[in-house]
């Protein structure tokens, strides 16, 4: 009777260690890394542009090269993971930009309302820009190649 009392009493401890490993293990879950990058530049594929900006303060810079729009400013940044999310709306223009950082590739889009050094209301300008490899871009204007 003894030996039975003393198995089933090992049983019972082994059992209880287990759900505790369990238990203890699911609090120590690894998460996916979150990018927290000095700089974002994004640089349009086919030279129309770029933006440079801060995902720690949402200060940034743009060139829209084909037109001669400059902006700079303070947007607003959400780092989710390796996306980071970038908008800046004013009453003269909107900028959105969607970066995946692990990937290194970004879309970015813009609408002008008005020109920005003049103030004057003009037929609103839309640009989408791609950048499929963002490790190599700059912030200078590049000359749009056009295909033969």
């Amino acid at each position: 009777m003894k030996k039975a009392s003393l198995m089933l009493a090992i049983m019972v401890m082994l059992t209880g260690v287990s759900v505790q490993a369990q238990k203890k293990s699911a609090q120590f879950r690894i998460s996916p890394p979150t990018i927290q990058p000095q700089f974002v530049v994004i640089q349009d594929d086919s030279g129309g542009g770029y933006l440079l900006f801060d995902p720690a303060s949402g200060a940034y810079k743009s060139n829209l090269c084909e037109f001669g729009f400059a902006f700079s400013g303070t947007g607003q940044v959400k780092i989710d993971g390796c996306n980071v999310y970038f908008s800046d709306i004013q009453p003269g223009y909107r900028i959105f930009a969607s970066v995946n950082m692990c990937d290194q590739d970004a879309k970015c889009a813009f609408e002008i309302f008005e020109l920005p050094s003049l103030g004057f209301d003009i037929e609103p300008i839309r640009e989408s820009w791609t950048d499929t490899d963002m490790r190599n871009n700059t912030t200078e204007c590049g000359a749009v190649v056009s295909p033969k």
